[in-house]
């Protein structure tokens, strides 16, 4: 068995490229390097929960995730779940994503209208302000009726 260098970032990325889930050993300062964090994401997504900050923070790094599985977005930076576009990609593949949206998506009406047509549900998600809104509330009733309220 070959001992690696988790400091060595081309030790790494060949590891990473063979096993994406060998990313938590790599160390704080590969965890963070794009080309580290991509290889291991492209085969194995689920190690973005072992990225660092940084890499959490990247727009590509990030797009990649969400192509295998739009639930990971509960592990992007604060500013990427304020992203229209990110979110956007996320909320495409899986509307139940709202839950991990900032506060100002959670409070796009628009967006909420469109989401409530997949599913009235998510309005549990949205800003306090959207769940009292009058024409969110008809457009609940008007998709599933009263029992919706059941739920909230």
């Amino acid at each position: 068995m070959k001992n690696i260098n988790w400091n060595n970032k081309e030790e790494v990325l060949e590891e990473v490229k063979k096993d994406g889930s060998k990313l938590i050993l790599a160390s704080k300062e590969l965890k963070n390097d794009f080309d580290v964090v991509m290889e291991a994401v492209k085969n194995f997504s689920w190690c973005i929960e072992d990225a660092g900050e940084k890499a959490r923070d990247n727009r590509d790094i990030i797009k990649e995730v969400l192509k295998k599985n739009s639930t990971y977005i509960e592990y992007a930076s604060d500013r990427l779940r304020d992203d229209d576009e990110i979110m956007g990609i996320a909320l495409e593949k899986d509307h139940w994503n709202l839950r991990f949206a900032s506060d100002r998506i959670k409070d796009n009406k628009d967006l909420l209208m469109s989401l409530i047509k997949k599913c009235s549900g998510v309005v549990k998600y949205a800003s306090p302000r959207l769940q009292n809104d009058i024409d969110i509330i008809k457009e609940c009733i008007k998709e599933y009726g009263t029992r919706i309220f059941e739920q909230l």
